[in-house]
């Protein structure tokens, strides 16, 4: 019973000791400190109270500061990296080589081109094989694209 009773005396205790912290801590906030007052922490240090300061923000500020910003409820998705036009790449000068686009493949993961060489052998290329010093770029049902040191050339199926 004793026991019980010092139990309910630390609480009532704590609780009181609670509620002036609080009320210390809300009289602070809604009436605030006088502007300037140092604090001594030590002999060698003095904390002093900066004045406050209060930052109106009008609601055509807001909105122009917003203004260049994604909205954040909305998915991203990355720009578009704009690519050169065909334009700016350079027409080839040199001969193409002669080589023949006899016909396509359409291969479940690639398309595939079929070309006859120079030497009459019949060859079966991909995107990324090499031709002659050429790069193939792109194979199409009707045109294959070939790359060679910032000039593209186009074959045309022959029929």
């Amino acid at each position: 019973m004793n026991k019980n009773r010092h139990n309910k005396t630390l609480i009532i205790f704590l609780a009181g000791i609670s509620l002036l912290v609080w009320g210390a801590v809300f009289d602070q906030l809604l009436n605030g400190s006088a502007s300037g007052a140092t604090v001594k922490v030590s002999d060698d240090i003095q904390l002093s109270e900066l004045p406050a300061r209060s930052i109106a923000l009008s609601d055509s500020s807001i909105l122009s500061r917003l203004n260049g910003m994604r909205n954040p409820f909305q998915p991203y998705r990355p720009k578009k990296r704009k690519r050169s036009p065909r334009s700016t790449l350079r027409k080839v000068t040199e001969k193409l080589p002669s080589i023949i686009y006899r016909g396509f493949l359409d291969d479940l993961q690639q398309p595939l081109a079929i070309i006859e060489m120079p030497d009459g052998t019949t060859q079966i290329c991909a995107i990324g094989d090499t031709l002659e010093n050429f790069r193939v770029v792109k194979i199409s049902t009707s045109q294959i694209h070939l790359f060679r040191q910032g000039a593209e050339s186009v074959l045309e199926l022959m029929k």
